[in-house]
């Protein structure tokens, strides 16, 4: 276990959070979505390292039930309280788009999902998919050096064709990138000599490029740089990520709450905003607490977001993955069936 970038994976999650909290008055956070995504790459890469066999099934198994799980929960709540959601209905061609990663334009136009955090989620799987691809033509630990030169190429293709279709807008956005941005920490940590730099060398870095996110958001860089939010976010993103890695070899973060979180971010970031418009628009003025736009209130809203998280983290996603990582691990006949189904 690499200890800081689960720590990493903590705060950017719980930033997340923050910035859907505060949206309407404080959006200097949404970075953190970055950071997940050269996290993502650096993870991908570690994996067709260690264990290339089955990657997409596993990669499925990991990702899906969750996201399904509570997909069909926004779908419910849409059912019974439309009240309780800001945009979203209960349409079923949006749910069965939504469950199968196919993006789509809302009623208002934006495209999105019926679980809103879920647009991500559709760049990841599209990374996942490229990297198994990949993982048929090229040797395993190139999979996905392979598959950032792929995505590169399809930005770039769609660019050019000036394709204005839903798949056109959605997947030629530059934040596809910094999976690749991901993949150069890896190797980054894999070859070069990481203690050959001071620890402290490695810190200044993590803070400078916080703070360049902070400033690249403020002033709206992603907006005016070429290759936008893949450069004006993606770099310092990298930067923060690589350096947290390199950091761990002298300073990890042992903090067992911290860790705790930094396991949980996947519940975590896919709950939030369950746990935040309930806190919002049903728990606080129940009770008369503080709103959300008190500094106590967020306290107690981000509170409720990791409890939340690290319920469903234990009880429920640990529980699913286990269940399916056996069924991988046993071979049944129905598993190998589906393998060879999917190769």
């Amino acid at each position: 276990m690499i200890y800081n970038l689960q720590a990493l994976r903590a705060f950017a999650a719980l930033l997340v959070a923050f910035h859907h909290i505060k949206i309407s008055r404080l959006g200097i956070t949404s970075f953190s979505v970055d950071v997940l995504f050269v996290i993502s790459g650096f993870m991908m890469s570690h994996l067709c390292w260690v264990q290339p066999r089955d990657f997409l099934l596993r990669r499925i198994s990991r990702i899906v039930p969750m996201y399904w799980l509570l997909t069909g929960g926004v779908f419910l709540v849409a059912l019974a309280a439309p009240e309780l959601l800001n945009a979203t209905t209960a349409n079923i061609t949006n749910l069965v788009q939504s469950l199968f990663f196919i993006p789509y334009f809302k009623e208002n136009g934006t495209i999105t999902l019926v679980l809103p955090v879920g647009w991500t989620l559709n760049y990841q799987m599209f990374f996942y998919l490229m990297v198994a691809v990949c993982l048929k033509f090229v040797q395993p630990r190139r999979a996905t050096i392979a598959a950032s030169i792929l995505l590169f190429s399809i930005i770039v293709f769609l660019k050019l064709s000036d394709a204005r279709s839903v798949f056109g807008i959605f997947y030629a956005d530059y934040i596809v990138l910094e999976f690749g941005l991901g993949v150069a920490a890896f190797w980054f940590w894999k070859w070069f000599d990481t203690r050959a730099i001071s620890p402290l060398a490695y810190l200044l870095a993590l803070l400078c490029a916080s703070v360049c996110l902070v400033i690249s958001e403020l002033a709206q860089l992603n907006q005016t740089v070429p290759f936008g939010r893949g450069l004006a976010y993606g770099i310092p993103a990298s930067v923060k990520v690589t350096s947290a890695i390199c950091l761990d070899a002298c300073w990890p973060v042992r903090n067992q709450l911290l860790l705790f979180l930094g396991k949980a971010s996947y519940s975590i970031y896919l709950s939030h905003l369950f746990v935040i418009e309930f806190m919002r628009k049903v728990f606080m003025p129940k009770f008369q607490l503080f709103d959300l736009d008190h500094w106590m209130g967020i306290v107690i809203a981000l509170v409720a977001v990791c409890c939340v998280g690290g319920a469903l983290h234990q009880w429920v996603e640990m529980k699913i993955h286990r269940f399916l990582k056996t069924l991988l691990n046993r071979n049944t006949p129905w598993w190998n069936n589906a393998r060879r189904l999917s190769s």
